[in-house]
């Protein structure tokens, strides 16, 4: 593989840089991805790809304001959103951040958010990547609710139960085995 010539179509095949490709090209591309992307420029241009266009059921017209998004945050999480948010816009710092999108029937879904804020010798301002983990926060929740039904079943036994790993160390004690061996509810 080391001497392996590349093929002379991929050899003679014009790589433009980022920089000059035009805006229709890097939409196109935003516009192939399934993650809900949003971009704005120094010169205040907005764009938002397709999926996120669809998952808000908002026009491209309609997204004149850049900062129309942060409508769709959950109130819950907006403060501590527009906290982290104005912490990496101040400091040109990449942050992430978990919250709830309101999607176009009005219904709110979990995402990770990435936002990256270029220097500013960069035209583009801040972009935002959104990736939908509504079905692995939802399976988290499940099972912390199974968790806390199985050791308030455990805790219901008068016996004292100990759940051992695989490598047969103890990984929990019910309440009644904690008080019977006089450990305290912080260490299992």
């Amino acid at each position: 593989f080391k001497n392996k010539q590349a093929s002379p179509e991929i050899q003679d095949f014009p790589v433009l840089p980022v920089s000059r490709w035009s805006d229709t090209v890097a939409e196109n591309l935003l516009d192939a991805l399934p993650q809900l992307i949003c971009t704005k420029t120094r010169s205040q241009r907005l764009f938002c790809n397709q999926a996120m266009r669809c998952y808000t059921g908002t026009l491209a017209i309609e997204m004149n304001d850049p900062e129309f998004w942060q409508l769709y945050i959950h109130p819950e999480d907006h403060e501590y959103f527009l906290a982290q948010w104005f912490k990496g816009l101040s400091e040109l710092q990449h942050i992430e951040i978990t919250c709830r999108i309101k999607d176009s029937t009005q219904q709110y879904h979990w995402f990770s958010i990435s936002a990256v804020f270029p220097a500013m010798d960069n035209d583009l301002e801040w972009l935002i990547s959104c990736t939908d983990i509504d079905d692995q926060i939802i399976n988290q929740q499940k099972l912390a609710q199974q968790i806390s039904a199985q050791t308030q079943m455990l805790d219901a036994s008068v016996d004292c139960i100990k759940l051992l790993s695989q490598k047969g160390q103890v990984i929990s004690i019910n309440q009644p085995g904690r008080e019977a061996l006089g450990i305290s509810h912080d260490v299992t």
